[in-house]
């Protein structure tokens, strides 16, 4: 459903009585949550309908990444605000607006630099943070280099000279780059580039100046130079490795329900028993299938016998073989096939996988599992393609 055109539709999220709770997964968070609730339902005369409600194992830090990444495409808070931490800088250090130039002349030393004692200013700090974090992103475009200090700037590299040498009087040295620019081009006295040379920086190197009239900040994550939250918050973020499974799971030719009980059970976010032991929970564990082995989410759906039927079943009905029974090896079955046959093969695991991991609602719905109902919904699904 689309509310307005070209803008995304309303979820389930936006439903007044959906509620989310995170806790701690051990056994004293689940006590403590569950005397919560109690707490809540007496006092508020509502009670928790247990029948609706779902537990999920699994850590938080796992959705607040990109899908590309294993994620559910959730940026942090803390990435977020950094972000907004720095808008504001770039602003600041780019502008000449009023709030700009005030904060320069409050916060920087007369020597050049920032201050880095406590100032009582409630944006200080944030300021702070950002301009640490924005420094290797930071470079100059000279023009004519009258805005660019050649000593306290970081035109030539990601430090200035002033953040990398700190036994000096910076007060005596307030040379504008403009002083190295004869007729258009580079002119550097020999005593400016032996400085430069012993900190690792060969000024024949640097680009010719522009000759505009003002020197230009760039952001250097963007072609045009040119600051953006998009791309503040990719290179801030923590990188994390490319899972496998991120293309079988996010394919377009599954349900997205189905895609989304497919990434919880990549995660290992379900309650197996294996996981709830790891919780220091003592229980008796077998398999709800063939009732002879441990629980565990590789026996279920790969090592027992029941749910090794549904996969030589399916198999045999597209005519792929596989040596190892395991995902990864299950869903590239079909790499030799057509990608009409490559996309109906992967949403037959998808719905495969989901099917015999509803054995949980022998558990949760006291429900017992069939292994014929996997073939059943398989075989309608096979046949509406």
């Amino acid at each position: 459903m689309s509310v307005v055109r070209g803008q995304p539709g309303p979820t389930h999220l936006l439903y007044a009585d959906d509620i989310i709770v995170f806790a701690n997964g051990d056994l004293k968070g689940i006590k403590f949550l569950w005397k919560t609730i109690e707490a809540y339902q007496s006092s508020a005369g509502q009670m928790v309908s247990v029948q609706k409600s779902k537990a999920f194992y699994g850590s938080v830090g796992g959705i607040k990444k990109p899908k590309e990444e294993g994620g559910l495409g959730i940026r942090r808070l803390a990435d977020i605000n950094l972000a907004m931490q720095m808008k504001i800088t770039w602003r600041m250090i780019t502008t000449s607006e009023p709030w700009a130039v005030y904060i320069q002349k409050k916060y920087k030393m007369l020597d050049g630099g920032w201050i880095q004692y406590h100032k009582t200013f409630s944006i200080w700090k944030g300021i702070q943070w950002a301009l640490k974090e924005m420094q290797p992103f930071l470079a100059w475009q000279i023009g004519r280099g009258r805005n660019v200090d050649v000593w306290k700037d970081a035109w030539t590299s990601e430090h200035s000279v002033y953040d990398r040498v700190k036994n000096l009087n910076w007060k005596a040295y307030n040379s504008k780059v403009e002083s190295l620019i004869v007729d258009g081009d580079w002119s550097f006295p020999l005593e400016v580039i032996q400085v430069f040379e012993h900190l690792g920086t060969d000024l024949h190197l640097l680009d010719q100046p522009s000759g505009e009239e003002n020197d230009t900040r760039i952001w250097k994550p963007e072609k045009n130079g040119v600051f953006t939250v998009k791309s503040d918050v990719d290179v801030i973020r923590s990188k994390n490795e490319k899972p496998w499974w991120r293309n079988f799971v996010w394919n377009k030719c599954l349900h997205p329900k189905i895609a989304g009980l497919l990434w919880k059970i990549m995660q290992g976010a379900v309650a197996t028993d294996d996981k709830i032991k790891q919780r220091g929970i003592r229980m008796a564990s077998r398999c709800c299938a063939c009732q002879e082995q441990e629980d565990s989410l590789d026996h279920i759906l790969w090592e027992c016998y029941k749910a090794r039927q549904l996969w030589d079943w399916l198999l045999d009905l597209f005519e792929v073989r596989t040596q190892h029974f395991h995902c990864k090896n299950i869903v590239a079955a079909a790499t030799h096939c057509s990608s009409y046959v490559k996309q109906l093969w992967t949403a037959a695991c998808g719905h495969a996988i989901v099917q015999i991991w509803k054995h949980i609602m022998v558990i949760f719905e006291d429900k017992l599992y069939m292994i014929r109902s996997s073939y059943k919904s398989c075989s309608r699904m096979h046949n509406g393609y």
